[in-house]
């Protein structure tokens, strides 16, 4: 089911709204160009495990800054702080992310579509390899045919930068198997709250409760935990 810009804002001010209510992070934004997203920035610890044997280990490859700049070195040192200690089959990595995520209005799809970066503390942006690492287990087998269309690597919209992003091609299919109606406040929770773990964004009850911290005391859903 697709949304109208109209319909999008005001499912996009009840996420607001919600967030506001409960401490979770979501902000409202505009852009030069005055169109509205969303944006949630937080921290959390991010668990890879791979084979050595991959063509790109999942440990930190580019040089890529939060200020969107790149080095001309490209045989410069990873930080040790990104690395891990391997066996001869298994690499294992334990980073600290920053993430960025950014709800964007689809003119061309009509729907709602997730964009997001990923950084170590030290400012890199993880690779495209790296985020697949991240996802998953059940997601990646459900994406296996679909990894490279599902997630991919786009100009933002709005900044005119690389985002991720997880493509909106089935958005509206999605939501209708939901039975989420367009003009329902809901539809942006309902989407995040159905695609927004395959990319380390958890949605809390709290969104779907009435009004009312003490009807949502624990329902937030905590940003600390491991991405697996």
């Amino acid at each position: 089911m697709e949304q109208s810009y109209q319909q999008f804002l005001l499912s996009l001010k009840f996420l607001v709204s919600k967030s506001d209510e409960y401490g979770d992070g979501w902000q409202k934004k505009i852009s030069a160009r005055s169109e509205v997203y969303a944006m949630k920035e937080i921290i959390q610890n991010m668990t890879v495990t791979g084979s050595s044997s991959r063509r790109h280990d999942p440990v930190l490859e580019l040089n890529d800054t939060i200020d969107g700049g790149l080095s001309d070195d490209d045989d410069e040192e990873e930080d040790a702080s990104t690395l891990c200690s391997a066996s001869p089959d298994l690499a294992t990595a334990v980073k600290t992310v920053r993430y960025i995520y950014h709800v964007v209005y689809s003119t061309s799809y009509q729907v709602p579509v997730l964009y997001f970066n990923a950084y170590t503390l030290e400012g890199k942006l993880l690779s495209l390899d790296e985020i697949w690492a991240a996802v998953p287990d059940h997601f990646q087998a459900r994406l296996k045919d679909e990894r490279w269309t599902f997630l991919t690597q786009q100009e933002h919209p709005y900044l005119g930068r690389p985002f991720f992003q997880l493509h909106p091609c089935k958005t509206a299919s999605l939501m209708q198997s939901l039975q989420c109606e367009p003009s329902s406040e809901h539809y942006v929770c309902s989407w995040l709250s159905a695609i927004g773990s395959v990319v380390g964004l958890s949605m809390g009850s709290a969104y779907f409760l009435p009004s009312g911290r003490e009807a949502a005391s624990d329902a937030v859903a905590t940003q600390s935990s491991d991405v697996t």
